[in-house]
């Protein structure tokens, strides 16, 4: 049998290699995709600087930019799940009793979810909070600062605390991946 037979018996070498490399290709690019849909958990840490464009809704609706909130006071910006969480609900009740003690320090207490307005203000409303809720709805700020992640198919923020000075760097940062834990206001008060 010279190499003319050889060519004869193999014909399906070439088809088989072509799907064997368009499989490992599309593998390939399954795992990219998840690496980028399943980003590792990285937080901004202590001397990072927010984004000057970073800009958030008030619950009447109006742009509120954080670099520009940060120039006036110093702020602490407490990232939560949302109203429909129990767990978020009882720390922003919580922090709004140590509300006074933070303006005392020079400081601004902001909470941010990604509620709609309209959720927001029936959340400030029922809970008598004396701060500002915003809403980052499509979690901008959130992947910004390294906080974002997906639960039950939702993205979602993890709970977080920055306090950040008139500069926009962050000088103490405080997320937690189990939303049950948050920051005690003893200790955030301890920082400010």
């Amino acid at each position: 049998m010279g190499l003319r037979s050889r060519r004869r018996q193999t014909p399906w070498i070439r088809p088989l290699i072509l799907c064997a490399l368009l499989f490992s290709l599309g593998v390939l690019v399954f795992q990219v995709i998840q690496s980028k849909t399943n980003a590792p958990f990285k937080p901004l840490l202590p001397g990072d600087t927010i984004p000057a464009s970073l800009t958030y809704i008030t619950a009447d609706e109006q742009a509120l930019t954080l670099i520009e909130s940060a120039h006036t006071n110093p702020l602490v910006l407490v990232y939560y799940r949302g109203g429909f969480c129990n767990y978020c609900v009882a720390h922003l009740n919580e922090l709004n009793q140590v509300n006074t003690a933070i303006q005392a320090a020079g400081y601004q207490l902001i909470a941010v979810s990604q509620d709609p307005p309209d959720i927001l203000a029936k959340t400030k409303e029922a809970h008598g909070l004396t701060y500002p809720l915003v809403s980052d709805p499509a979690l901008t700020g959130a992947k910004h600062f390294g906080i974002q992640h997906k639960e039950s198919g939702r993205l979602l923020p993890h709970p977080s605390v920055f306090v950040i000075n008139t500069r926009g760097v962050i000088v103490f940062a405080h997320t937690d991946t189990n939303y049950k834990k948050r920051l005690a206001t003893d200790a955030l008060l301890g920082v400010l």
